[in-house]
């Protein structure tokens, strides 16, 4: 009877244990970013330098669109563009290293021209 009872706790401490000693990591922000016909919604974000973000791009439309910041991903492997199927998404995750104001927008024909541009600011912190 002894026997059981002391298995009984070791089982029960096991779970416990265990669940403490596997670390979480930290969650990212995420800023959700809606890819409509000629809008990015919202079209000013704002981050902050050393800091990691995640962009999720919804596209909205049945179109395709993309997200562009050539300056921003200056150096990074995405060579400046997220191609965004229509009605698809995409999760993009950084952390800006260099304050400043940023320039994006749709690079598919004329779609900068009507009206499918932003601005992220990266602030120093």
């Amino acid at each position: 009877m002894m026997r059981w009872a002391l298995s009984g706790l070791a089982s029960a401490l096991l779970p416990f244990s265990a669940t403490a000693q596997t670390p979480k990591a930290p969650a990212i922000p995420t800023i959700i970013i809606h890819l409509t016909n000629f809008a990015f919604v919202p079209d000013r974000i704002q981050l902050r330098d050393g800091t990691p973000v995640r962009l999720h791009l919804v596209n909205d439309s049945s179109g395709s669109h993309n997200f562009s910041a050539s300056e921003l991903f200056a150096g990074a492997p995405l060579q400046g563009q997220i191609d965004v199927a229509g009605n698809g998404s995409a999760d993009l995750e950084l952390t800006p290293h260099t304050p400043g104001t940023y320039q994006f927008d749709c690079t598919h024909f004329l779609h900068h021209m009507f009206g499918m541009h932003g601005t992220i600011v990266v602030l120093a912190r």
